[in-house]
């Protein structure tokens, strides 16, 4: 990331990387992560395949939901509740990568679909590739 430099120079003055930090933060960052938070959503939502190997659609995917579950604030101590909210964030997240795939896998993602349960992403991923 770069810095502009006329708000460069607003920091500039301050003695150490520490407090130019700290200035910065204050300024910048008010607490919450929900501008992050939609953007990354924006960006999962409207993913294609498109030209790229599924690989690299699936990495893609793979490396927004990590972002995602990082900024998530929901602590849970139950196991199974950590299960249960597990398995409500995968059946999005599975048909965001169906939807998202090239249109020679339109057959798999029927079967997929109409598999009982509905496997998790990873095991979406392996069954198309």
């Amino acid at each position: 990331m770069s810095m502009s430099p006329e708000i460069m120079k607003r920091y500039l003055h301050l003695p150490t990387a520490q407090e130019i930090w700290s200035a910065l933060s204050k300024a910048f960052y008010d607490g919450s992560d929900e501008l992050q938070v939609f953007t990354l959503n924006q960006k999962v939502f409207t993913a294609k395949q498109n030209d790229r190997s599924l690989s690299e659609y699936y990495g893609e995917l793979t490396k927004i939901f990590c972002e995602l579950d990082h900024r998530d604030k929901i602590v849970m101590k139950d196991p199974e509740d950590i299960a249960a909210y597990q398995k409500s964030i995968e059946r999005p997240r599975v048909h965001i990568f169906l939807a998202g795939l090239g249109g020679d896998f339109e057959q798999v993602q029927g079967e997929i679909l109409r598999k009982g349960p509905l496997p998790d992403l990873e095991e979406c991923y392996a069954l198309i590739r």
